[in-house]
């Protein structure tokens, strides 16, 4: 009896570092598989939801400043950074209306298997697979796990108008320059591209980020519509609640890719635009560009 308390007691030291070794490593494993899970939820959101989405029959919710909302559900518009092909299809599944896709990169682009390059690691260009810096070890893993291969060749992909149209959508495009208004040719461009839709279509407007062009552009076919009806400020205020960019607003972001001068820029560019709409010598006699050097010569 004594020989065996004596075992037992040497026993239960090494038992019970044992079980605390089981234990960390069982806990290591369920931490590890939760994280994984976690990560493969973030993944698939990032390919699947259209980032800085908002439609303009979005509800927005009444305050004490609420500006007016005359016309607004009716643009039939939306707007989001630049999309994935599984992204694009949930996020427009809804309408029974033609779709139209304006696409205001003026970054060349273009898609592999769905998603934009970017996904895969590789830069802005031309020539598909081009890296131009080191790709990270998740760029890799990307393509992996999304097309079974680590690197791609130009057959493997497509551009945004084919990627478009084979979900049965139209296209629609205006290379514009990051941080920069559109164009007086651009501009102009933009305007009989939206006077010649049909009736009863819907417009989905995308730059990279979703933000400076798409509010831009979201706000110009507001004020093409409903300008000579509600005020600026009101247009602008019912985007920004959407989600949208306060044009009006100079204020430099923290952190942010704009300076003081391109934000003063934006706003002179969508003052004029309003009164442009509002000139009886503006939209419908002349073009913005003769506009624009008419009122130069005053």
């Amino acid at each position: 009896m004594a020989n065996r308390t004596r075992y037992t007691q040497v026993l239960n030291p090494k038992l019970r570092y044992h079980l605390k070794i089981q234990s960390v490593v069982k806990w290591s494993i369920v931490a590890s598989l939760v994280a994984v899970f976690v990560l493969a939820c973030y993944e698939y959101r990032q390919v699947t939801a259209l980032t800085r989405f908002r439609r303009s029959d979005d509800t927005i919710a009444a305050h004490s400043s609420s500006p007016s909302l005359k016309g607004l559900k009716d643009l039939n518009i939306s707007g989001s950074c630049r999309p994935t092909r599984p992204a694009l299809k949930k996020g427009l599944s809804d309408l029974n209306l033609p779709v139209y896709i304006f696409d205001l990169l003026g970054e060349e682009h273009y898609y592999i298997q769905g998603l934009p390059e970017r996904w895969y690691g590789y830069v802005y260009s031309t020539k598909v697979g081009e890296v131009g810096h080191k790709r990270s070890i998740r760029k890799k893993l990307h393509s992996l796990f999304y097309t079974g291969k680590l690197h791609h060749t130009p057959n493997e992909a497509q551009t945004e108008q084919e990627l478009v149209k084979e979900l049965g959508f139209n296209y629609l495009g205006s290379s514009q320059e990051r941080h920069q208004v559109p164009t007086p040719e651009q501009v102009d461009s933009f305007i009989q591209a939206i006077t010649e839709l049909p009736n009863n279509s819907w417009v989905h407007f995308h730059c990279s980020a979703g933000k400076g062009r798409t509010t831009i552009a979201m706000v110009m076919f507001d004020i093409i519509k409903n300008g000579k009806n509600v005020a600026l400020e009101d247009i602008v205020q019912r985007h920004q609640l959407l989600g949208s960019e306060n044009l009006l607003d100079t204020k430099v972001w923290r952190n942010g890719s704009y300076t003081k001068e391109m934000l003063e820029n934006r706003k002179r560019f969508i003052l004029a635009f309003y009164q442009y709409v509002n000139d009886p010598e503006g939209l419908g006699v002349t073009s913005w560009e003769n506009w624009l050097t008419s009122q130069e010569a005053l």
